[in-house]
């Protein structure tokens, strides 16, 4: 039995560069299935599949906003597919990468002959970005980044509950991406 469509990509796409919850709770329930799916299906974890498809949402908002986006596929085509590009370039990246101490915090790093002259190049673009970000943030992502339970952060910084924990995640990604996505330098790298 087939579901009845209530709003048409038209519709979906306003709703979204008008930043409407009822349209970001519709494409939950319609696209996000499809992308933790993929996500599981390829090594990651629920936690993953809801953080990337948070990202693509806030891509699509994005280029909507910057481009006027025009879609020749369905709005729930092309949340899958940029989350699945997310998804692959983060399993990359996961083998690219290590941890490195530096005092109390730890770090991300290429590790030593990886990655080409551009993926150092993108990495360092990265850092910049995640430097201006508040000690806070750059404390939960780095934990969010080494897989750390969201009950765990919780506890070591203090947080009141995981909601609350995950809400600061969440908004700290945001602010990161957001970063990233204005910055001339992401623009100029086909995106990456």
């Amino acid at each position: 039995m087939s579901r009845e469509l209530r709003y048409t990509d038209r519709e979906l796409l306003k709703g979204v560069l008008n930043e409407e919850d009822e349209i970001f709770i519709y494409l939950y329930k319609e696209s996000y299935p499809s992308v933790r799916w993929f996500v599981l299906r390829n090594g990651g974890s629920e936690e993953d599949a809801r953080d990337l498809f948070q990202e693509a949402i806030i891509i699509l908002h994005a280029k909507l906003k910057e481009d006027g986006l025009i879609l020749y596929c369905s709005v729930k085509t092309y949340l899958f597919s940029v989350s699945r590009h997310l998804w692959l370039k983060e399993l990359a990246r996961r083998k690219k990468l290590n941890l490195t101490e530096i005092g109390e915090e730890q770090y991300l790093i290429l590790e030593e002959n990886e990655g080409t002259e551009l993926d150092q190049e993108l990495m360092k673009f990265y850092y910049e970005q995640f430097s201006q970000l508040s000690k806070e943030c750059k404390k939960i992502l780095n934990l969010h980044f080494r897989n750390v339970p969201i009950p765990e952060i919780t506890r070591k910084l203090g947080y009141p509950s995981d909601n609350y924990t995950m809400n600061r995640k969440y908004r700290c990604k945001q602010r990161l991406l957001k970063k990233i996505l204005r910055h001339p330098y992401f623009k100029n790298h086909d995106g990456r």
